[in-house]
């Protein structure tokens, strides 16, 4: 039987036992989609992302990601734990490309970790589920919403909704009413203004269609953010960088830096940063 090797690394953290947890497969080009989605539900992590060799040999690796119930184009945490994984391996941290089916991810590194460039610009979408019921599958009152919810994605598709700093403590989700929103989303990103120095969102995200109830740190969804807010409060044009919060009321804390530039009154391509720590290495028999 063939055995593999693996990694597990706690991705937007520089601290073990915080962060998003993330299984990654070295050398998995044997596999084939059912393999990897059954070594993906035996880790039963939020995300296993498997390496494999790339179609062009000018990036470094191509990336295939799954969660416990299928496949992604594009996630944020295994991304950039591939990125350290790799990086770890070369020995050096030297900048390279990253192959996923959302595209071409240039990888970079400085003083907070791995970054990725993501090349889908982030978009917004009116949503037919207003705060009301955005509302009852928190389990909150209506006037703890803040802005009107929406959709947004880059390219993976969430709802969003903005609520009081305080509202995030007080959530009790009910998943069915969650399900009940009429959003064609991945998930739902709570997010709020903190009220942290050096922090300029906490946020929790949502994803039980996926296997995930709650994810301590969501790269994917901190990408369409910059667009939500921009669709419902405006941000003027120039350069912005956010500190993004997530996990605290796991227990896992994560932070996610994003930088973007607004242009002529648009969001354009959003950098994502992050550290990340190895945990274990091991063999997988296949």
């Amino acid at each position: 039987m063939p055995t593999l090797r693996f990694e597990t690394w706690d991705v937007f953290t520089d601290t073990r036992f915080a962060g998003n947890p993330l299984a990654v497969i070295l050398d998995a080009d044997g596999l084939n989609s059912d393999e990897m989605a059954a070594i993906a539900r035996e880790f039963n992590l939020s995300e296993t992302v498997f390496i494999l060799a790339p179609q062009d040999d000018k990036n470094a690796a191509a990336l295939r990601i799954f969660t416990p119930v299928g496949e992604l184009s594009f996630a944020g945490h295994p991304t950039i734990g591939a990125a350290h994984s790799i990086a770890a391996s070369r020995g050096g941290s030297d900048s390279f490309a990253l192959e996923l089916a959302a595209g071409v991810f240039p990888i970079s590194f400085d003083a907070a970790g791995a970054a990725f460039v993501n090349p889908n610009p982030p978009v917004t979408w009116d949503v037919t589920s207003g705060r009301d019921a955005h509302a009852a599958a928190l389990g909150l009152k209506v006037q703890h919403i803040t802005l009107h919810p929406a959709a947004a994605g880059a390219p993976t598709r969430f709802g969003y909704v903005a609520v009081e700093f305080e509202a995030l403590t007080r959530i009790r989700l009910d998943v069915a009413a969650l399900g009940a929103l009429e959003e064609d989303t991945e998930g739902l990103l709570v997010c709020a203004r903190s009220r942290e120095k050096n922090v300029d969102f906490r946020v929790r995200m949502f994803a039980p269609g996926h296997g995930i109830v709650e994810d301590p740190a969501t790269g994917s969804a901190a990408c369409a953010l910059p667009a939500y807010i921009h669709a419902r409060e405006g941000l003027a044009d120039g350069r912005h960088e956010w500190t993004i919060e997530q996990g605290v009321e796991m227990g896992r804390p994560s932070l996610i830096r994003v930088a973007f530039d607004v242009a002529e009154g648009a969001v354009g391509p959003v950098r994502v940063a992050g550290s990340a720590v190895r945990m274990q290495t091991g063999d997988l028999t296949v």
